[in-house]
Order: C-alpha cells, then sequence, then structure tokens
C-alpha cells in the first residue's frame, strides 16, 4: 500500500509536464491543508452547538 502522498505527487508530476493542467493541482501542502481545515471547523462548531 502507498502513501497517499506519494500518489498525489505521481499524479501532479504527471500532469505538471504539461504546461495547461500545471496550476489544476495545488502542492502538497496546500491539499493537505485544504483537506485537514473542514475538520478542524466542525471541531470548533461542534462545541459551540
Amino acid at each position: 500500500l502507498r502513501p497517499v502522498f506519494e500518489i498525489y505527487d505521481e499524479l501532479a508530476s504527471n500532469a505538471s509536464a504539461i504546461l495547461e493542467t500545471t496550476a489544476h493541482f495545488p502542492t502538497w501542502e496546500q491539499a493537505r491543508n485544504n483537506v485537514l481545515q473542514p475538520s478542524e471547523e466542525i471541531r470548533t462548531t461542534s462545541g459551540q452547538a
């Protein structure tokens, strides 16, 4: 089983070889932060309910 960031890097590097698709892939850090932010928001707002 391969780590998610390895698969992501492979897909992003394949896409970035074609200039038209380069901007469609954020960096791994940006993608990871986007995935983590919703859970942080849920945790923050669920305590206020």
